[in-house]
C-alpha cells in the first residue's frame, strides 16, 4: 500500500463515484516497497471498488485521457499485464501495473 498515493488521490482526484473508487483502489494497491508497482486484474479492481469491470475500464481510459495515468509498457502477450504510471501532478508519480482488456 502506498499511503502517499492514497493521500494524494483523496486530496486531488477530480473523479467522483465509481471512477473515484477505481482511482483510490489503484493508489491503495500500489506497493511502495516494490517501486509503487502492482499487478491487478480488472475483476479484482472491480470487486475491491464495488463497481463493474466496465467501470474499471472506462475509469482507466479516462485517467489516461485526463493525464492522471500513462501507459508505460502496453500488453505484448496474452496473460501479461500492461504497465501504467499513476501521475500525481504536483506530487510525484507512482508506477502501477494492471492488465488491459
Amino acid at each position: 500500500m502506498s499511503a502517499e498515493a492514497v493521500v494524494w488521490v483523496k486530496k486531488n482526484s477530480p473523479y467522483t463515484g465509481g471512477p473515484y473508487l477505481v482511482h483510490l483502489m489503484m493508489a491503495e494497491l500500489a506497493n511502495d516497497t516494490y517501486g509503487y508497482k502492482l499487478w491487478c486484474g480488472d475483476g479484482y479492481l472491480a470487486r475491491d471498488a464495488r463497481v463493474t469491470t466496465k467501470t474499471v475500464q472506462r475509469a482507466r481510459q479516462k485517467m489516461i485521457e485526463d493525464g492522471f495515468l500513462e501507459v508505460v509498457d502496453p500488453v505484448t502477450a496474452p496473460g501479461k499485464s500492461a504497465v501504467y504510471r499513476m501521475l500525481m501532478p504536483g506530487g510525484g508519480t507512482v508506477d502501477i501495473c494492471a492488465p488491459t482488456v
